[in-house]
């Protein structure tokens, strides 16, 4: 079992610590099974995954392959069955870990066709932290670590070539809040902005951030949009429901540009250093 992207949060700050939950799913509800988690890929260099940034990218249509893209997001044909998935985020009975479990219906997951055209009703699932994607998954039940404080555990459907499935441009996923007990991790560097239109509200658009710190970004929209820190690879989700909240060390000294991918608004330039 792979475990580096789950340990994204743990990883940047040293204590773990989980207990019981509170959330609802915010989209379609739907029937399947739970199966053990055996595999999850890792994409590019660590939990930077610079692969699936990458595939993100890919709006490109693929012919009559289920749907078009729209804004990054790829819709379903509604012709045929919509596809739904549900999560039900659980207390591990391993120390500092929480089970999620995925039920899905109208979706099949399709591993040996990874990197492929979209099919619908097929693809894989992504995880994301906060609206940070960790990595994609392919089997229904696994584990999660997280830091203490409230996080929203989301999970998304993909199609074959990573890009999020869509119903009339809003992606088919399911989120769940959990509020983990104790003092929560103290950033070195923390930076808040907050988009209203396509307007940013911050208090410095440019930050020194010393080589090796912790930064921690938190970023609130009045739209569904992604946040991008160039540089690092990191892309978060972001829209009026739950904020991103983006951890990361700043390990690679160079300036880096954080915006808004939809829009490519401008939010911070941070200098490594």
């Amino acid at each position: 079992m792979k475990w580096n992207h789950l340990r994204l949060l743990g990883a940047l700050f040293a204590v773990i610590l989980i207990a019981a939950s509170c959330g609802s799913s915010t989209t379609e509800t739907a029937d399947a099974a739970d199966d053990t988690m055996d595999q999850m890929d890792d994409d590019g260099h660590g939990d930077h995954d610079d692969t699936d940034h990458g595939d993100d990218h890919d709006d490109t249509d693929h012919g009559d392959d289920g749907g078009h893209s729209h804004a990054g997001l790829r819709d379903v044909d509604q012709s045929n069955p919509i596809p739904a998935v549900d999560i039900a985020v659980s207390e591990s009975g391993s120390a500092g870990t929480y089970d999620v479990a995925v039920t899905l219906e109208n979706f099949t997951i399709d591993e040996a066709s990874v990197d492929g055209e979209a099919v619908p009703g097929t693809g894989h699932m992504h995880m994301l932290i906060d609206g940070v994607k960790l990595g994609r998954f392919f089997d229904l039940d696994y584990p999660v670590e997280l830091t203490p404080g409230e996080h929203v555990v989301e999970v998304e459907l993909n199609g074959n070539d990573h890009t999020p499935w869509a119903v009339d441009g809003t992606r088919i996923n399911a989120t769940q809040r959990v509020n983990v007990p104790g003092e929560p991790p103290v950033a070195d560097v923390l930076i808040e902005a907050a988009l209203a239109g396509d307007s940013v509200t911050i208090d410095d658009d440019r930050v020194d951030v010393d080589l090796g710190s912790t930064v921690e970004l938190v970023v609130s929209a009045d739209l569904v949009e992604r946040v991008h820190v160039h540089g690092y690879d990191i892309i978060g989700n972001v829209s009026p429901d739950f904020d991103t909240r983006i951890p990361f060390v700043a390990d690679t000294a160079g300036k880096f540009e954080v915006e808004f991918e939809g829009s490519g608004v401008f939010i911070v330039e941070l200098v490594v250093s």
